[in-house]
């Protein structure tokens, strides 16, 4: 009777207290009879150890719903503290109490377990961010180089288009150089066939002359044969 809730609580007894059998036939032969408004403001809930232990229920007030032994919304944000009733509604009974620490205790105890499980779930999350956000800045620094690269392959084909567009513009002047040439070799051609068709014209002429003066040494042989002939008679 001595210790308090908060002592029970740090010392683990009150979880093994309310389901040992020792406490449960304490609280039956100890237990104050209950009266009726007694027996409807109470409760039956279990432990954490699926002992039945009683509890205040809830009753209607002026102000509105109160609730014996149970956690105020303050209490309720803080995990680090045990809950103290008001005094006003404080349960009178050492039963009530041991129960509705009891309660607390598992409520706090799965509390602290989801917690635990919610600070792992967001460790977990914590680093596949952190594994996205490397992977990020490494296809980040590949993109970046592959980009450097292809922007030193542009500038080096721009200027391989440049020096082609100089050895075209070389090349259209040779081309032009060579239809010159080509234009003062037909020329050429031109005036040696006119030359060729004039000596073939003059060969031409040539074996006519040849012909007649064969003709007339033909004449002049038979006029001598003849003048010869004609002597002689």
């Amino acid at each position: 009777m001595a210790s308090s809730g908060s002592d029970l609580i740090k010392q683990g007894e009150l979880v093994s207290l309310s389901s040992s059998p020792a406490y449960i036939r304490y609280q039956r032969s100890h237990s104050a009879p209950e009266t009726s408004d007694q027996a409807s403001a109470e409760g039956t809930v279990f432990s954490s150890h699926g002992s039945l232990s009683t509890l205040p229920r809830a009753r209607s007030t002026s102000v509105g719903t109160m609730t014996e032994g149970l956690p105020s919304l303050e209490s309720r944000t803080s995990l680090h503290r045990p809950h103290i009733p008001p005094s006003r509604v404080r349960p009178t009974s050492l039963p009530a109490i041991k129960a509705g620490y009891a309660y607390h205790h598992e409520k706090y105890q799965k509390r602290c377990s989801r917690n635990a499980c919610e600070e792992e779930e967001i460790q977990r999350k914590w680093d596949e961010l952190q594994n996205d956000i490397n992977e990020y800045e490494r296809k980040k620094d590949k993109n970046e180089k592959e980009r450097d690269e292809y922007k030193r392959r542009a500038d080096e084909i721009r200027g391989q288009q440049d020096r082609l567009k100089r050895e075209e513009a070389k090349l259209k002047m040779q081309e032009d150089e060579c239809k010159w040439q080509t234009f003062e070799i037909k020329m050429e051609g031109n005036e040696l066939t006119r030359k060729k068709d004039e000596l073939e014209d003059r060969k031409r002429v040539l074996q006519r002359n040849r012909a007649a003066e064969q003709r007339l040494q033909e004449e002049l042989s038979d006029t001598a044969i003849y003048i010869t002939k004609y002597q002689r008679e």
